[in-house]
């Protein structure tokens, strides 16, 4: 894992193994308390460790983790190179495809969240008003 850090962004890189999940969550965290936003840790830890979950299990590496305190929010973008439509869809408790309930999770806790997709390259962004 690579990183880079500024006063008031940074990006980090991982492999798509389920150790990257751990890891983002942490970082996500330790960023947000070096900027004195503690209030934001819980959720945003959360969501961050939904959206590298949904990278690593359905995207292709490497996956970046990109925060970025603004004026009004912080902005943390998941990008991953699978390519993939994520989107809100129905919970299946059973079968092959179990799951669907991460991005339920993310709409709940943040203020707003979207996706951007081309070629091959997926990008998931929450934000979350100061």
């Amino acid at each position: 894992m690579a990183g880079t850090d500024s006063n008031r962004q940074s990006r980090d890189v991982f492999a798509g193994v389920p150790a990257a999940i751990s890891r983002a969550r942490h970082l996500t965290a330790d960023r947000l308390r070096a900027w004195g936003l503690e209030r934001l840790v819980t959720s945003l830890e959360l969501a961050v460790g939904e959206l590298v979950t949904n990278a690593v299990r359905h995207g292709k590496e490497p996956i970046e983790l990109i925060m970025a305190l603004l004026a009004d929010r912080v902005r943390v973008e998941v990008h991953d190179h699978g390519g993939g439509q994520p989107a809100i869809r129905p919970f299946q408790r059973t079968g092959p495809e179990v799951g669907g309930w991460g991005l339920h999770i993310v709409d709940q806790l943040v203020d707003a969240w979207g996706t951007h997709t081309t070629g091959n390259h997926t990008i998931v962004w929450v934000e979350q008003a100061l």
